[in-house]
């Protein structure tokens, strides 16, 4: 994602061809910073901070249609990292108010806080395997790992305590 053009790329793995995917005018499509690929679906959410309440915008990957999922309602700028889990919960983070949010697959708001306490975290990644969410804090640069509860759907918000988590540190900022 391009924040400052509001643009999308893509690159073509098997001949490394680039281009632009997505060069939008769409008010609901303004300051994409955070981005994921929704297997179920087929379509690309991507959070948009500069748009009104900064949406979650799905986009068609066959047509290039958009349509707004969410709107966070979020309006203090520093919305940062997307990400998505197998349970198909959402998470996005936020290096303004350093809390993750979280929606489940409903997209019902207000989003959870789902964490807090973080230095500056920035793009957020779900890794499937270790089953817990990869947070890099550009304010200490240190990687968090933070494991996600195996029942997560099932959670009411705010009773994730993590069983163990990780501090790395990363270098260069940003990794």
């Amino acid at each position: 994602t391009d924040s400052m053009v509001n643009r999308l790329f893509r690159v073509r793995i098997s001949d490394l061809e680039a281009g632009v995917f997505i060069d939008s005018d769409n008010a609901d499509y303004r300051g994409p910073n955070g981005i994921v690929f929704d297997k179920e679906t087929n379509q690309i959410r991507v959070l948009c901070e500069q748009s009104r309440n900064a949406p979650i915008v799905a986009i068609d990957v066959v047509d290039t249609s958009l349509t707004v999922l969410v709107r966070t309602r979020i309006t203090m700028g520093g919305l940062d990292g997307l990400t998505s889990d197998n349970n198909g919960n959402t998470y996005f983070s936020c290096w303004n108010t350093d809390i993750i949010y979280s929606y489940g697959p409903d997209f019902q708001n207000p989003p959870n806080e789902f964490a807090a306490g973080f230095n500056n975290p920035a793009d957020i990644q779900f890794n499937e395997y270790g089953n817990n969410l990869a947070i890099p804090c550009f304010g200490g640069n240190t990687l968090l790992l933070m494991p996600l509860s195996p029942t997560s759907v099932d959670r009411s918000p705010g009773d994730v305590v993590p069983s163990s988590s990780s501090l790395h540190n990363i270098y260069p900022n940003p990794f």
